[in-house]
């Protein structure tokens, strides 16, 4: 997908043909926008994430996200 300024993870055409395509070069990991792409290419995890945070939750456990808004910050783990 596509990352906005806003931090929203947005749809991008043929998405499901990528995925097949990364697959063959190796690829076992991918995080796409939210929405009905089939089923994954056999061995491969597709995690779906509306925003950016969304996909920082699917790498896992252990990623720290600090956001800065208004002169205040707040740290949270994703």
């Amino acid at each position: 997908g596509e990352l906005g300024l806003s931090g929203d993870v947005r749809p991008i055409p043929a998405v499901a043909q990528r995925l097949a395509e990364a697959a063959r070069f190796g690829f076992d990991t991918a995080i796409v926008p939210v929405g009905d792409y089939g089923a994954p290419p056999a061995g491969m995890q597709v995690s779906q994430a509306p925003d950016l945070l969304g996909a920082l939750r699917a790498l896992g456990d252990g990623v720290e996200v600090i956001s800065l808004s208004e002169g205040q910050v707040e740290e949270r783990r994703a």
